[in-house]
């Protein structure tokens, strides 16, 4: 009994793994725009995710802040909270990519409009819920 239990469990592992065996992905050069990928190299990657960026942000804290105090749009304060938004989602998207083992994360519509068919997994979920335990 002890020995199938670790020869299933060494088997899921190794199969869980097999995509880092495989002959590497990449976008082509002219689609890749690096202010959409968060996470990896577009010229060569095994295990894309997709995030949508825009949802990520909204849930911060410095964005529901800048809803609750209603900063006006445009104003410094406003891009100060904004950027400080954008720095913690896209600091989360990396470590949430890292632990998952992706190798490309890339923002959801951007992905969606390179007309590649690179099947990739949306980890928003993932992101938002790593965001919501900060």
């Amino acid at each position: 009994m002890r020995v199938s239990t670790v020869l299933i469990i060494s088997l899921a592992l190794l199969c869980s793994n097999l995509w880092a065996l495989a002959d590497p992905l990449s976008l082509s050069p002219d689609k890749v725009d690096e202010q959409k990928i968060f996470w990896g190299t577009a010229s060569k990657f095994n295990k894309p995710g997709l995030v949508k960026f825009e949802e990520v942000i909204q849930a911060t804290p410095e964005f529901t802040g800048i809803k609750e105090r209603k900063i006006e749009a445009g104003t410094a304060k406003y891009w100060i909270m904004l950027s400080k938004a954008s720095e913690r989602a896209v600091k989360t998207i990396q470590e949430v990519a890292q632990e998952s083992q992706f190798d490309l994360v890339a923002e959801f519509n951007y992905w969606q409009n390179t007309g590649e068919q690179i099947p990739a997994e949306d980890i928003t979920s993932k992101v938002l819920e790593r965001l919501a335990k900060r």
